[in-house]
């Protein structure tokens, strides 16, 4: 080859890789978008409101005569099962007409059918000698009159010396002659016929009787019938702890036994009482289960005595004995055979 062709030669590849460089460098950049992301915005943070039970446990207590370990009971269980624990004295039936509510009633209201009929939602409980009449929202702590005056008549011969004891008994309760019969039925269980070792020697308890509204005269007319026995402890029934009585009767030195709620407590040496207690431990679990129609018996307790030696522990465990046996109905108050 000659020089002035080696000369084109080179020239010509050289004007091709220009020509190469010129095509390439000239192409446009793609460029690449970058993928879009969506940031959530931030929102305000939602809470949720614990959920209240708003059910109430409510003891219904008018003249404030509740026992404090009922009181007390009531307040463990409302706190065990999450409920809002009122004490009151009259029933709001408005205020309850939403929720499955307790009330447990110291003593019947005179509404007490009508509030049951009203909040069939809401279980009730009350202390009294009623029956539920097949409501299912209704249950009872049964207290029974005949079985207070057959405990009375037990305890004023149980702490009366030589079994010489009495009882002024009004004959026009509703109780009737079951009253009396009641009574000295208590005291015939615990000494058979009551007959005395020291003269005069009669049967043992002496019963007065008269109207439960006939005055302190027409009782104190009577007590010959306790002087001329020899008597030594006197229950008094609380319609008839008038003042008058109860000074006569003071005067003399008789020992006296009485009711829970007596208008003069502190004459006495010994009072008894309906314990609602066991029936409450027996019922309210069902009753907050929202089962009702159900009984129990209250049991007869010493509310309160004298600290004078008459009422001795020993005394006590024999009278919650026999207590616990009436009110489970081993023991029929209106019929105990003579001894």
């Amino acid at each position: 080859m000659t020089t002035s062709n080696t000369h084109r030669f080179l020239i010509l590849v050289i004007t091709g890789l220009l020509l190469i460089t010129l095509v390439t460098g000239c192409q446009p950049l793609i460029e690449t978008e970058e993928p879009a992301t969506n940031t959530p915005e931030p929102t305000n943070a939602v809470t949720a409101e614990p959920i209240v039970d708003s059910r109430k446990l409510i003891l219904a207590d008018p003249d404030g005569t509740a026992n404090p370990e009922v009181v007390s009971f009531l307040t463990e269980q409302a706190v065990e099962n999450g409920l809002v624990f009122e004490t009151t004295a009259v029933i709001d039936s408005a205020a309850l007409a939403n929720g499955n509510h307790v009330v447990v009633f110291i003593s019947k209201p005179d509404n007490l059918q009508d509030l049951v009929s009203a909040l069939p939602q809401t279980q009730f409980i009350v202390a009294a000698d009623v029956d539920p009449g097949g409501m299912n929202n209704l249950s009872v702590i049964k207290t029974q009159a005949q079985d207070l005056a057959f405990m009375s008549g037990y305890l004023t011969a149980l702490i009366s010396e030589d079994w010489r004891s009495s009882g002024l008994i009004p004959n026009d309760t509703s109780l009737g002659l079951n009253y009396k019969d009641a009574f000295v039925n208590g005291a015939r269980y615990l000494c058979g016929l009551c007959v005395p070792y020291w003269a005069p020697l009669i049967y043992f308890p002496v019963v007065v009787e008269a109207s439960a509204t006939a005055g302190a005269d027409a009782w104190i007319s009577q007590f010959n019938l306790l002087s001329d026995n020899v008597v030594y402890t006197v229950f008094v029934d609380p319609s008839i702890a008038l003042p008058e009585v109860l000074e006569n009767l003071a005067s003399s030195n008789y020992t006296l036994v009485g009711n829970a709620g007596t208008s003069t407590p502190e004459s006495f040496t010994a009072l008894l009482g309906y314990d609602l207690l066991p029936g409450l431990k027996t019922l309210l679990p069902s009753a907050l289960a929202g089962t009702g129609g159900q009984t129990s018996n209250a049991s007869i307790t010493i509310t309160s005595y004298a600290s004078d030696g008459l009422v001795t522990p020993a005394k006590i465990d024999a009278f919650n004995k026999v207590a616990t046996d009436l009110a489970a109905g081993w023991i029929n108050p209106i019929s105990v055979p003579d001894q």
